[in-house]
């Protein structure tokens, strides 16, 4: 890593910065605090460039440490270790479409990634799998156990969303499936009669007695069922995944907007900081708290109208 740092530094100074673009067309990227992955990104270039990366050490001056055989081999285990690891990174730190119904699904294919790369033989990286393994399964237990109410309101969350439905199900054991499912169609009929309810009630249902309420409820109950199988069976059973599709079912629409909304990472809040920087002047001092967050959200959102 000393070697790869050598090079990022003289990327940040101007003539090396050219020595760098003539010798490979290009720049090269560096990591940096605000980018989880972006070590990733900047080991995997240096790789990249493994056939020109001793003609630029030599026209950078830093012939005497240049990256050795067994050193790419090492940056390569790390890559391919670290790899899974950058990509569900990516996918929950998207801008677009992103929902909480993600987290589930990457974590476990996450989870499994890993342990099907643990199956090979390292050289250097081993201990830096078990470690990405260990993380993983200490830091969201409260998930990946599927017994929580954190666990459960992610699985509905997979459920209701049509790009996953069910299709999740076959990265845990099978002896889940019928307890979650059952909770999402739980979830469902509970919406189902709650919609009804609203929809039936007028001036005269006030009027029926004690026990005719009772029989109504018990039949909404059952209708509630009923109509909880066709339309989850319906849902599932529908090979489209873009989301206009929740519009044919609007009771697992519901479902999604109350358990989707939630952002599975901080990233979108964190690109506020940089908004925020451009607002925070000397000439805007004067500014209330609420002023000032108003301007930075209508900063944010300018390219939404682009």
């Amino acid at each position: 890593m000393k070697k790869c740092t050598l090079l990022w530094n003289a990327s940040s100074r101007s003539k090396s910065a050219e020595v760098i673009l003539q010798t490979l067309g290009h720049n090269i990227s560096r990591p940096g605090d605000r980018r989880w992955n972006s070590l990733y990104d900047s080991l995997k270039q240096i790789l990249k460039n493994k056939e020109k990366n001793c003609e630029l050490f030599e026209a950078l001056g830093l012939k005497n440490n240049m990256l050795k055989d067994s050193e790419y081999i090492y940056i390569e285990e790390h890559l391919n270790c670290v790899g899974p690891l950058a990509e569900a990174i990516d996918i929950l730190q998207g801008e677009n479409n992103i929902f909480y119904g993600f987290v589930l699904p990457v974590l476990l294919s996450l989870r499994r990634k890993v342990n099907q790369l643990l199956l090979n033989d390292w050289r250097y990286c081993e201990p830096l799998l078990n470690s990405i393994l260990m993380s993983i399964e200490k830091r969201f237990s409260n998930i990946l156990n599927l017994n929580t109410i954190e666990a459960e309101n992610a699985a509905i969350a997979v459920f209701s969303h049509p790009k996953f439905k069910n299709r999740w199900l076959s990265c845990i054991d099978s002896s889940q499936h019928d307890r979650l499912i059952k909770m999402f169609k739980t979830a469902v009929a509970n919406k189902i009669e709650e919609m009804n309810i609203m929809s039936s009630t007028d001036s005269e249902l006030t009027k029926l007695s004690e026990q005719s309420n009772e029989n109504n409820a018990q039949q909404s109950r059952r209708s509630a069922t009923s109509e909880t199988e066709i339309q989850v069976v319906q849902f599932f059973n529908n090979l489209y995944q873009d989301l206009v599709i929740l519009h044919q079912y609007p009771q697992i629409k519901e479902i999604f907007l109350r358990f989707n909304t939630p952002l599975p990472s901080s990233a979108p809040v964190e690109r506020l900081f940089s908004y925020a920087t451009m607002t925070n002047l000397p000439k805007s001092n004067k500014l209330s708290d609420g002023k000032f967050e108003e301007r930075v959200i209508l900063k944010s959102n300018l390219k939404i109208q682009e």
